[in-house]
């Protein structure tokens, strides 16, 4: 049974399932319930919550009315690298590289494929804010930055500006032509939709070539 109702200056949304075998809560989060939660979460700023009782399953996503009044998408929160179970960040052995990408799924996406090549992800940041925080605060651990042009409308050249400013090698995913980006010649770029081994191939490329940081 899917409902929706309005609760506090937000939409709250809920599934529930009655009648079926007693809800088992999976050990860890697969890709749908990964993708979900991102989804409403980081790109609509909401709420997402499961359920698994005796009695039934039930998932409440609650969303703020601006998301449906006007349809701004909002900044995710930043995010570092992952952890391992005693809360250690681990890096992975191929390097760091940060992501940053306004559209969740597409984020995701980019992110996991590098992740599953041994690379440690930073991000994915969505906005030209939360790009120049991750940017400056792991700027020394950065091996390369895969960066979005526009960033829900606003370009993402100050988050370049810092990474060139740290010395850390950019590889341009956009759907805009290389003509129209402020790139540097060195700088890669890579046309939407993104093929991973394109992705990953580039990525590997420029990570020897670490740039000496500019000078000030």
């Amino acid at each position: 049974r899917l409902a929706w109702r309005g609760v506090d200056g937000r939409v709250e949304l809920t599934w529930d399932e009655h009648g079926g075998p007693e809800p088992v809560p999976a050990p860890r989060a697969g890709f749908g319930t990964t993708m979900m939660r991102q989804l409403v979460e980081a790109q609509l700023r909401g709420e997402y919550r499961a359920d698994w009782s005796p009695g039934g399953a039930r998932v409440t996503i609650r969303l703020p009315d601006l998301v449906f009044l006007s349809r701004i998408v909002l900044s995710p929160p930043a995010t570092g690298p992952r952890k391992g179970e005693d809360g250690a960040a681990r890096s992975n052995p191929r390097g760091c590289v940060l992501v940053v990408e306004d559209m969740a799924l597409l984020a995701f996406d980019i992110a996991e494929a590098l992740r599953r090549s041994d690379w440690t992800v930073v991000g994915p940041a969505a906005s030209v804010a939360d790009g120049i925080a991750l940017a400056r605060g792991f700027g020394d651990e950065l091996d390369c930055a895969v960066l979005d042009f526009d960033l829900s409308g606003v370009r993402s050249t100050p988050v370049a500006e810092v990474l060139r400013a740290a010395g850390v090698p950019i590889v341009w995913c956009t759907g805009f032509e290389a003509s129209a980006l402020d790139r540097l010649p060195e700088e890669a770029h890579l046309q939407k939709p993104i093929d991973h081994e394109q992705l990953l191939a580039t990525v590997e490329r420029h990570r020897p070539q670490r740039l000496p940081p500019a000078a000030h």
